[in-house]
């Protein structure tokens, strides 16, 4: 069985619905899903995409899409190329008490 790829017209073996492979998301526990963006609308609108596990996908056509080569990011460091954060303020100082408590 061939990997189910960004960019493959797939089909739901449950459902029956089908599209074309926009997203994939792997989770701690190793369940696979992938999300997909329906072809076409019987409204004329843009319909709205789905996710299905990895394993009820069947691919109808590979590559249908190729998808851009985009350098992989890191999420959660900072580029080294972003400027140094500029700091803001500092904290804030204690409020003074006051002179009369009752006002």
């Amino acid at each position: 069985m061939d990997p189910i790829a960004l960019g493959d017209r797939v089909k739901d073996r449950i459902t029956g619905l089908g599209g074309i492979v926009t997203g994939m998301a792997r989770f701690l526990a190793g369940c696979e899903r992938a999300a997909v963006q329906p072809e076409t609308s019987k409204d004329g609108k843009a319909p709205e995409p789905f996710w299905v596990d990895v394993p009820l996908l069947k691919v109808v056509q590979k590559g249908v899409i190729v998808p851009p080569i985009v350098p992989a990011r890191p999420l959660a460091a900072p580029a080294e190329t972003e400027a140094p954060r500029r700091r803001t303020g500092g904290p804030r100082p204690d409020p003074a008490p006051r002179s009369d408590p009752r006002r």
